[in-house]
């Protein structure tokens, strides 16, 4: 015990004779909330102007609940909406299909 307490002493000794290294240990936590917060911020405000949502709707099987999603979706004015009946995906080409292909293993 009587190590930790001396331990202790000589090191409180040392950051009092450091003023700098003193400012530095109340002063830089100080400066990084500062900066924190002035960045989250700056973030919420642009997201608070204008909260506009891209939202893209595929709607492949045409079903009742396709229909009951996009009424409810073009009520809400906060997001500007497409909405797409179906989309067809091309194949690959036969020329991509073989650079796919896995390599034999050679030894």
């Amino acid at each position: 015990m009587r190590t930790y307490l001396s331990v202790c002493r000589k090191e409180m000794l040392l950051l009092l004779r450091d003023k700098a290294g003193l400012a530095m240990l109340f002063i830089m936590p100080m400066v990084l909330i500062l900066i924190s917060s002035l960045m989250q911020e700056s973030g919420w405000g642009e997201l608070t102007k204008d909260p506009k949502v891209d939202l893209l709707f595929v709607d492949n099987d045409d079903d009742s609940l396709g229909y009951k999603i996009r009424n409810d979706c073009s009520i809400i004015s906060a997001a500007s909406l497409v909405f797409i009946a179906s989309i067809t995906i091309p194949p690959i080409a036969i020329t991509h299909q073989k650079h796919c292909q896995p390599r034999p293993i050679t030894r």
